[in-house]
């Protein structure tokens, strides 16, 4: 569960108006919680990184704290830095919580 005491921004810089929280699935399923300000760009980065075309899920306002805060809650399905294993629960918060979501519901 999120913290109720939690502020985006608490002991940071505000984030930018462009900052993003972002959900991206590689082929086997597996998602990546990160954050940037140039969605397109950073999709592109990883993409030649991992030598796989990625899907990207959905987005959210926030900057490094909350992408944290996310990946924190999320910790127990992580598997690799950024990457997380593609858990119901994770499904449900990235359909109830991003602002902008890229697939439908049912194929996230």
């Amino acid at each position: 569960m999120m913290h109720t005491d939690w502020v985006p921004w608490k002991g940071t810089t505000p984030p930018k108006p462009k900052d993003r929280v972002y959900f991206m699935r590689r082929p086997d399923g597996c998602i990546k919680i990160g954050y940037t300000n140039h969605i397109v760009r950073r999709k592109r980065a990883l993409e030649k990184q991992r030598g796989e075309e990625l899907t990207l899920l959905g987005v959210l306002p926030g900057a490094l704290r909350r992408e944290q805060e996310i990946q924190y809650q999320f910790r127990f399905q992580q598997i690799e830095r950024e990457w997380f294993l593609p858990t119901g629960e994770l499904k449900a918060f990235i359909a109830e919580t991003a602002t902008e979501l890229y697939v439908p519901l049912e194929d996230l």
